[in-house]
């Protein structure tokens, strides 16, 4: 190769390398990432919420349901779960 083919070869090169970086797009994982992250957090917090604002523990609910399966109507937690 002599050295205008060289020159020629660089000149290419670099014109290649330079339109390949214009060329990329940012990556979408990163994106996917962020979302799930964002999800994942909305429904931890959404769920704790629930926790605490939920009042009858499993317990309460066993007796609300024999209460309602037996007609007892009895249980004071009855009333509220039906209201």
């Amino acid at each position: 190769m002599n050295l205008k083919q060289s020159q020629q070869t660089d000149s290419l090169h670099g014109e290649l390398e330079t339109s390949l970086q214009e060329s990329k797009k940012p990556s979408r994982r990163f994106g996917w990432k962020v979302l799930a992250i964002c999800l994942t957090l909305a429904i931890v917090i959404g769920s704790t919420a629930f926790a605490i604002a939920n009042e009858l523990n499993r317990s309460d609910v066993k007796a609300v349901y024999r209460d309602i399966t037996k007609k007892k109507f009895s249980n004071d937690k009855t009333a509220e779960v039906l209201q």
